[in-house]
């Protein structure tokens, strides 16, 4: 007989690990199975895949076997010897998973701290990813800032617990009074956040074109000043966004992202066309993106310094491209702009990246100093 599972569960099986990650036709038919006797489970097991996906997703695969022990013993110990009395003990097993979970499974930061809150324990892993720099006294307090530079990635604490990883090129504000007041941070660039959940108080992150409003979630903000597209990416929870520019909430679910693009329209006056345009904003909502391989999510793959292309227009990955490899790209014709691709890179040099990339399209480059010219013949 097939048990019934509950999502703390399903996080600390090592069966359902294996079929979220590297699954078996075994392992397909058991869970199918499952669906079958239990069909109304069918968004707690996909909740479940979404949260291991984007947490494997951000380990370097040769850490991959080892950190599995370590999550399911770090499990083990937040479903254990609950410590807040006026709280039902689901509530406090899944408060303390998630922050287990994120503490082993983000492989962003250089230490690892497992915090047992019982026990005023710390426990400390090392990883060796490059340009990444934690502590257990990386915690950014009230009314301060933080920035990166163009190839740095930070892991912080926030005053409430709240964990955030800021990429590079990317600054965090901690407003005055945070945790206290209010719960406010303004981000320009991208960071990954999990959330410490609390009624009496939202936590807001500001950008320059819109605001994310989440009481406790896990969700990836890109919001570069100079990047013609940005996004909200939604993992675990439920967050509200605010446009600068309208009065109207949009509510993301699990699984999704809102796109905020600015389009350019010239603007209309009496007796012809304005020559200045100004920008005009269309959102859209669409899923996360799985990775080829189905062991990562996209949006959040930059956590483990990791470059991921998934059926993009060069033009489309233009942006991303220079970001990571620190170029200016100069399209030579009009027709290498269309060329699609997907592929994952891992600390490699760019040079080998585009030879992998010419694998499916033919091109040619030529890096002049900082500025990369391509053309399609």
């Amino acid at each position: 007989m097939i048990e019934k599972r509950a999502l703390e569960e399903l996080l600390e099986d090592t069966d359902f690990i294996r079929y979220s990650t590297r699954p078996s036709e075994a392992d397909k038919a058991y869970w199918a199975a499952y669906l079958t006797a239990y069909p109304d489970d069918q968004h707690k097991l996909e909740e479940a895949k979404t949260i291991l996906l984007a947490m494997f997703g951000m380990l370097q695969a040769e850490e991959r076997g080892k950190e599995l022990d370590r999550l399911k013993l770090a499990i083990q110990l937040a479903t254990s010897e609950p410590t807040e009395s006026n709280l039902p003990k689901k509530v406090i097993a899944w408060k303390k998973i998630a922050w287990y979970a994120a503490a082993v499974l983000l492989p962003v930061v250089a230490t690892y701290l497992l915090f047992r809150s019982d026990k005023n324990t710390l426990t400390q892993y090392k990883l060796t990813t490059a340009e990444i720099k934690a502590t257990e006294n990386s915690v950014l307090t009230a009314n301060s800032t933080l920035q990166t530079r163009r190839t740095e990635k930070r892991a912080v604490l926030l005053p409430d617990g709240s964990k955030v990883v800021l990429n590079g090129h990317s600054s965090l504000v901690v407003a005055e009074g945070f945790g206290t007041d209010s719960r406010i941070v303004r981000l320009s660039g991208e960071a990954f956040f999990d959330v410490v959940h609390d009624d009496r108080s939202a936590f807001l992150v500001q950008t320059h074109q819109f605001t994310v409003k989440v009481h406790g979630t896990a969700f990836n903000v890109r919001a570069y000043r100079d990047a013609p597209v940005m996004e909200t990416s939604l993992l675990r929870g439920s967050v509200e966004i605010m446009p600068a520019d309208s009065g109207k909430s949009i509510f993301l679910k699990p699984n999704q992202k809102l796109l905020y693009t600015s389009v350019m329209e010239p603007t209309s006056v009496l007796g012809g066309v304005h020559p200045q345009n100004i920008p005009k904003p269309e959102i859209s909502i669409e899923p996360i993106t799985i990775s080829g391989d189905g062991n990562s999510i996209v949006e959040t793959v930059w956590t483990r310094n990791a470059l991921e292309i998934n059926d993009e227009r060069f033009d489309q990955l233009k942006e991303k491209f220079e970001r990571w490899f620190r170029v200016t790209i100069e399209f030579e014709d009009e027709a290498i702009k269309q060329f699609r691709f997907t592929a994952s890179f891992e600390n490699i040099p760019m040079q080998q990246a585009l030879e992998a990339m010419q694998l499916s399209n033919t091109f040619y480059y030529e890096l002049d100093g900082q500025t990369l010219r391509l053309r399609s013949k």
